[in-house]
């Protein structure tokens, strides 16, 4: 998230190209992620999907090797360790 109102962490588009967009807790990023909320409240993206249901199958955040996934961090390191080990796989 972005201090400063004239700043954005995330362009709306790069959520509006991407295939997923995974996130620690879909629901608490619903409300309180604000590039996240604002796409929401512009329609988009249309599935917040778990990083957890992610790594461990129960989900799939890319059908293809050209889509686009967006990580959505919280800057929690052993979230963002987890990530990048299975995007390594």
């Amino acid at each position: 998230m972005s201090f400063q109102p004239t700043r954005r962490e995330v362009d709306t588009d790069v959520l509006r190209r991407s295939a997923a967009v995974v996130v620690g807790a879909p629901a608490t990023v619903a409300e309180h992620a604000e590039p996240v909320v604002n796409a929401l409240r512009a329609g988009l993206p249309a599935e917040l999907v778990g990083l957890g249901d992610v790594l461990t199958g129960r989900a799939v955040a890319r059908a293809g090797p050209r889509d686009i996934v967006h990580y959505d961090s919280v800057g929690l390191g052993t979230q963002d360790a987890a990530a990048a080990k299975g995007e390594s796989r």
